[in-house]
């Protein structure tokens, strides 16, 4: 069924569009840290887990070609290449799996 342009005008002016929340205070974080590399996130993460006195374990074979595994408070994450940057969506997720905010690694 072929609907008017009309038809689809009105539609878009009566679809309710929801709010979009501000940013929270780690996702500012993220974004000033968007370009950090892996190498950089293993030392925060290592620096963090001093500070809290939790366990901390990086094993590099254990991840398929470049990626290594994180054990850190009885938690576990894969991270990429430390060579490389890591992607904003990337980080987002490894600090979820941690149970980290990216205002707790990223405090000095």
């Amino acid at each position: 069924m072929i609907r008017s342009s009309r038809h689809r005008a009105s539609a878009l002016k009566h679809h309710a569009v929801t709010p979009t929340c501000p940013p929270c205070e780690s996702d500012i974080i993220v974004r000033e840290w968007s370009r950090v590399k892996g190498a950089e996130f293993l030392r925060r993460l290592k620096r963090l887990a001093r500070r809290r006195g939790w366990a901390f374990a990086w094993h590099p074979g254990l991840g398929k070609g470049s990626h290594g595994k994180v054990f850190m408070n009885g938690v576990q994450t894969t991270v990429c290449d430390p060579k490389r940057e890591v992607k904003t969506g990337s980080l987002h997720g490894m600090l979820r799996q941690l149970g980290i905010s990216a205002a707790d690694l990223f405090e000095d």
